[in-house]
């Protein structure tokens, strides 16, 4: 895939990946996107991956990261308020709960 993502939606057509940055299909409620990019990642289209299960992006991560927060934030490079990336009502939260609920996880 594109190393950098290219505006809101980047596909790669070799790869069949499919990035949809978060900030751009989120409703105005969503607060976290404005303080912490994110990014959507599937495979597409999702027909080819009953024939070609190998293009399916839950088998292609490379790696996984753990940062230690005792050594990663410091004086000049602060840690983002927990009330800014839960809000008190958020709305989108209301939804994942329901979500969540409705499918057991």
């Amino acid at each position: 895939m594109n190393t950098f993502p290219e505006g809101s939606i980047t596909y790669s057509v070799e790869s069949e990946l499919l990035n949809i940055r978060l900030l751009s299909i989120c409703p105005p409620e969503a607060q976290r996107p404005y303080f912490q990019e994110g990014f959507l990642v599937g495979s597409f289209p999702a027909y080819r991956m009953q024939r070609r299960p190998n293009l399916d992006i839950g088998v292609r991560l490379i790696a996984k990261f753990e940062l230690n927060s005792l050594n990663f934030w410091d004086k000049n490079f602060h840690a983002i308020p927990v009330d800014a990336l839960f809000p008190e009502g958020d709305k989108l939260q209301d939804i994942c709960l329901e979500l969540k609920s409705e499918y057991g996880l």
